[in-house]
């Protein structure tokens, strides 16, 4: 077999995962989101913003979000969110700081140009420290995936595909086609206590469910 040569970046990735796996004792909660309140958002802020606004970008707001509420879950002293970018060149974990403190249009054309910067290998190494929280993106494949925690922080968040599914209205008994993904939270059991990781995750659902398309820029 011949010999296959890493990348610095690889080869970084999987220490920090080898990491991960030896040192942290790892939790996981995964719940289901009607994304119908987010799409039509997504739609909204798209055509107001004039700039690309699609989930990912909208989960990193949400989750910045709730760094007032859920302070613990973002190990530091800022709501700074680090995303996982993999455009066929290696894996990187660029971060949106103080994406609490910026809008929708901001974040949208920051990781635009960290997709560009993925793609070039032309990433500064201050993009990629300060991270407090992780978000896992998967939005192409897998129905759900458990984040690794990487060394640093103290969970990471997970985005799933989105699938059609039939619900029915508990109200008038309708039933209708819904869209739905999968978000999971893989958190560090000596931080995190459940009961407060099941909070996180129902707050995040509530938030993404509950999202107004008039809100387009909410900072």
């Amino acid at each position: 077999m011949p010999e296959v040569l890493l990348s610095r970046n690889q080869v970084a990735v999987a220490d920090a995962v080898t990491r991960s796996y030896l040192t942290t004792p790892t939790a996981f909660i995964v719940v289901e989101v009607d994304i119908g309140a987010a799409s039509a958002y997504a739609r909204a802020a798209t055509r107001r913003l004039r700039t690309l606004v699609g989930l990912p970008e909208i989960a990193v707001k949400v989750l910045a979000s709730l760094y007032p509420a859920f302070p613990a879950f973002f190990a530091g002293p800022a709501a700074s969110v680090a995303v996982t970018i993999d455009v066929g060149t290696g894996l990187y974990l660029p971060v949106v700081p103080e994406a609490d403190q910026i809008g929708m249009q901001d974040i949208s054309r920051m990781l635009l140009n960290y997709r560009l910067s993925a793609r070039h290998g032309t990433f500064r190494s201050a993009q990629l420290s300060g991270g407090t929280i992780a978000l896992t993106l998967s939005t192409d494949g897998p129905l759900y995936s458990r984040p690794i925690i990487f060394p640093g922080f103290v969970c990471a968040v997970s985005l799933g595909s989105m699938e059609q599914e039939l619900y029915r209205d508990p109200h008038t008994g309708r039933i209708s086609p819904r869209s739905v993904i999968l978000i999971g939270l893989s958190y560090d059991r000596r931080e995190v206590p459940t009961s407060s990781a099941t909070r996180f995750v129902s707050a995040l659902k509530s938030a993404l469910e509950s999202l107004a398309e008039q809100d387009v820029d909410f900072v």
